[in-house]
C-alpha cells in the first residue's frame, strides 16, 4: 500500500515543511544613542556596540536568506539625532527613528548595504556625542509603534519576533515614557509578538528595566524557556546566539497531556534539532528564465500498459490496494485514513520505568522536545517543573503513549527530563523540560544473530591489546563532549560559500572542513601506540602485511594517483594559456602555483593568484 506522504516514516525531510503555510518576520531594533558608540561589549574586539548589532543583523540575513528565503526581515534604528542619521534607508514618520531596510524578504541590497555601512566604522553622518543621551532613550516607545505598523502589514500566518540591541541597562526616561514603552511592548506581546532583548555591555542587567518590560504579569516567577544573551564569550559565539534568537520556536503540535481520567495540562512540541539539506533545485527556462511548474496528470492504461486513454482521473478516482495472499484488498482514502486513525491527538501517561532502562541502540527517529504551554491550560508550568523536577531525583522516566496530529499513528515514548545546561558564557545552551525518546514496537526489532556471524571460534582481544586501545582513545577523546555549533555540514557551507561570492561579486572565503582532521596531528597524538597496537594485532611491527599482489596494486595506485594530479596541472596550465584563469578556483590556483614554486603571498586575492599563474606559464612578465 502506498505511503502517505504525512505518514511518520518520512518523519525527516518532512519535518522542514511542517509549518510551509507559516512564515517568520524579525525585526532587529537597534538603541542608536551614545551609549552604543562608546560601549566596546567584547573584551577582545575593538568593535562598538552599534557595529556589533549590525555583525549580528548581517549573520543573521545571510543565514535567513540560506536557510528561510521567504521570511521577512527588518533593521530599525531607534534614538537617533537628526546628525546621526545614516545614509542608508529612510526616516519614518516617527521622530528619531529611522528603518534601516524595510520589511521584506532577505535580499543581496540589504547585505551590501549593512555590509557597506560596517566598512566605515562610523557611517557617514553619524558623530559620536553626548548632547542627545538624555533622550535618545524615550524613542523606544515609538521604535515599538514603529515594529506594530510594520508586523501588521506582514499579514496572516506570521511568527514575528524583535530582537532589541542596546548598551543601556536603566535608560533615563520620565514615568510617562516609561510608560509608554511598557505599553508598546504589552501590544506588541499581546499579537503574539515575541520581544527579546540583547545587552551589549559587560555590566548589563535585564532586571531593571527590560524584564517589566517584556514579561508579561503573572509569569515573573516563571522559568524563561529562552534567556537573553550575554557578551562575556567571543564575537561568533554572540552571533550564533543571536541567530538561534532570530529563528522560529513556533511548536511542531500543541496537545493535551493526560495524567489521568479527570487531569490534564497542555504541553508544547518542539524541535531542538533538524536536519538542514540542500535548497531544493528549481527548474528554469532556458529562453526566458522563468520558473517552470511541474503538473502532474493521472490517466487510465490499457492492460498492455501502452494504451493511454483520454479519461483523465482524479484525486477521488483513485483507489489503493493492499496484496494479501495474493490478492488485491482495495481501500479508499478516506478508509485508508480511517484505519490510520487510532485516537485522537493527545500525550497520555502509562507508568514510569528506571531511566537506565533505555537503550542507546534504540533510537530509530529524532527525538522530539516538550514544554508546558501555560496559555492554554492553567497550571500547566506547576505540574511539569514539578514532575520534571521528581524524575530527576528519582532518575527516572515517564511512558506515554502519543499522538502528535489527526495524521500521526500512535507511538510509544519515553519523556526523558532535561535539566537545564548553561555554557561557559553563561548563555542558556539547553532548556529545561522533557526529551521525547521514540521507544520501537516489537516489530521493529531487528534479530542479530551473533553466533552466526563470527563462527564457534569468535575474536578476543587480549589484555595488552586493551590496554593499548584505551591508550589510543584517551589520546583522541573530545574534552567538554561533542558540540554540534563546531561542526558546519561541509557540502552545505561549501555550495553557500561559492553562492554567496557569485552573488554579491567578491572572492570566496577560504573553505575548511571541521569534519576532517589533518593526518599529521593524528598521527602525532597516538602515531606510536597505533604501531604497537598494530605489532600486537598482526604480530609484525610498522605497515600491515598484504595479501598477494595487494601491495602492487596500492603502488599501482599511488602512481596513477600521481600521474591524474599532473594531468590535472596540465589542463590546469592550458586553461590560464588560453585566457580562462578567471574560472580557475582559488583552492585550484594555490596548488599550480605551489607545484610551481611560486612565492604566494599570505593575503593575496584572487586577481593576484591569477597574475602570478600567467607570471607563471611566461604570459606576463
Amino acid at each position: 500500500m502506498d505511503s502517505d506522504s504525512d505518514t511518520d516514516s518520512n518523519y525527516g525531510r518532512n519535518r522542514r515543511d511542517q509549518f510551509s503555510s507559516f512564515k517568520n518576520a524579525t525585526i532587529y531594533l537597534i538603541d542608536g544613542s551614545s551609549s552604543m558608540f562608546v560601549e566596546k561589549p567584547l573584551p577582545e574586539e575593538s568593535d562598538s556596540a552599534f557595529d556589533v548589532a549590525l555583525k549580528c543583523s548581517l549573520k543573521s540575513l545571510k543565514s535567513m536568506i540560506f536557510g528561510s528565503p521567504r521570511d521577512l526581515f527588518s533593521v530599525i534604528i531607534y534614538g537617533l539625532s537628526p546628525e546621526r542619521t545614516p545614509t542608508m534607508g529612510k526616516m519614518s514618520q516617527y521622530e528619531g527613528v529611522h528603518i534601516l531596510t524595510e520589511l521584506s524578504r532577505p535580499d543581496l541590497a540589504a547585505i551590501s548595504g549593512i555590509e557597506n555601512l560596517l566598512r566605515d566604522s562610523l557611517p557617514k553622518g553619524i558623530k559620536v556625542s553626548s548632547k542627545d543621551s538624555s533622550n535618545s532613550s524615550s524613542k523606544l516607545a515609538e521604535g515599538f509603534w514603529l515594529c506594530s505598523k510594520l508586523l501588521d502589514s506582514a499579514g496572516k500566518n506570521v511568527n514575528s519576533t524583535v530582537l532589541l540591541f542596546t548598551a543601556d541597562s536603566e535608560p533615563q526616561m520620565t514615568r510617562e515614557e516609561r510608560k509608554q514603552a511598557e505599553l508598546r511592548a504589552s501590544d506588541l506581546m499581546d499579537a503574539g509578538t515575541r520581544i527579546e532583548v540583547v545587552g551589549l555591555s559587560q555590566q548589563f542587567d535585564f532586571l531593571p528595566f527590560y524584564k517589566d518590560l517584556v514579561v508579561l504579569p503573572g509569569e515573573e516567577e516563571s522559568e524563561n524557556l529562552w534567556k537573553p544573551p550575554t557578551v562575556k564569550g567571543k564575537l561568533d559565539t554572540l552571533l550564533n546566539q543571536v541567530v538561534t534568537l532570530s529563528r522560529s520556536r513556533r511548536p511542531r503540535a500543541k496537545i493535551n497531556f493526560q495524567i489521568g481520567e479527570n487531569f490534564q495540562i497542555a504541553v508544547g512540541i518542539y524541535a531542538l534539532v533538524r536536519g538542514a539539506y540542500l535548497p531544493k533545485k528549481v527548474k528554469l527556462d532556458r529562453r526566458t528564465n522563468e520558473v517552470l511548474e511541474t503538473v502532474t496528470t493521472k490517466y487510465t492504461m490499457g492492460e498492455n500498459l501502452e494504451d493511454i486513454t483520454a479519461e483523465e482521473l482524479g484525486r477521488s478516482d483513485i483507489i489503493k490496494y493492499q496484496e494479501f495472499g495474493g490478492a488485491r484488498i482495495r481501500l479508499r482514502v478516506d478508509e485508508h485514513r480511517h484505519l490510520r486513525r487510532l485516537g485522537d491527538p493527545g500525550l497520555f501517561l502509562l507508568g514510569f520505568k528506571p531511566k537506565d532502562m533505555i537503550k542507546r541502540h534504540w533510537f530509530h527517529r529524532p527525538c522530539d522536545f516538550i514544554y508546558p504551554e501555560e496559555n492554554i491550560v492553567k497550571g500547566s508550568r506547576s505540574f511539569f517543573v514539578a514532575l520534571l523536577e521528581r524524575l530527576q531525583v528519582q532518575n527516572k522516566v515517564a511512558i506515554c503513549r502519543m499522538i502528535a496530529n489527526s495524521n500521526s499513528v500512535p507511538s510509544l515514548v519515553a519523556l526523558i527530563p532535561q535539566e537545564e545546561v548553561i555554557d561557559e558564557s553563561g548563555s542558556q545552551d539547553v532548556p529545561p523540560g522533557f526529551h521525547v525518546f521514540y521507544l520501537p514496537f516489537a516489530d521493529d526489532v531487528r534479530d542479530l544473530n551473533i553466533e552466526e556471524l563470527t563462527g564457534d571460534n569468535p575474536a578476543k582481544a587480549s589484555d595488552e591489546e586493551v590496554i593499548v586501545a584505551k591508550k589510543i582513545i584517551r589520546k583522541l577523546e573530545q574534552k567538554g563532549g561533542y558540540k554540534p555549533e563546531l561542526f558546519q555540514n561541509p557540502v552545505l557551507r561549501k555550495m553557500w560559500i561559492n553562492i554567496e561570492s557569485m552573488a554579491l561579486d567578491k572572492d570566496p572565503e577560504d573553505f575548511f572542513d571541521s569534519t576532517v582532521v589533518p593526518p599529521e596531528i593524528i598521527d602525532q597524538r597516538i602515531g606510536p601506540l597505533v604501531e604497537e597496537l598494530s605489532s600486537l594485532v598482526t604480530g609484525k611491527v610498522g605497515k600491515r602485511s598484504f595479501a598477494d599482489g595487494e601491495e602492487e596494486q596500492g603502488s599501482f595506485k599511488h602512481e596513477s594517483k600521481k600521474k591524474m594530479k599532473l594531468e590535472g596541472m596540465a589542463n590546469i596550465e592550458n586553461m590560464i594559456l588560453e585566457g580562462h584563469a578567471p574560472k580557475l578556483t582559488v583552492a585550484q590556483l594555490k596548488e599550480f602555483l605551489a607545484l610551481n614554486n611560486a612565492k604566494i603571498p599570505s593575503k593575496a586575492k584572487k586577481s593576484d593568484l591569477i597574475d602570478l599563474a600567467m607570471k607563471a606559464v611566461g604570459l606576463s612578465d
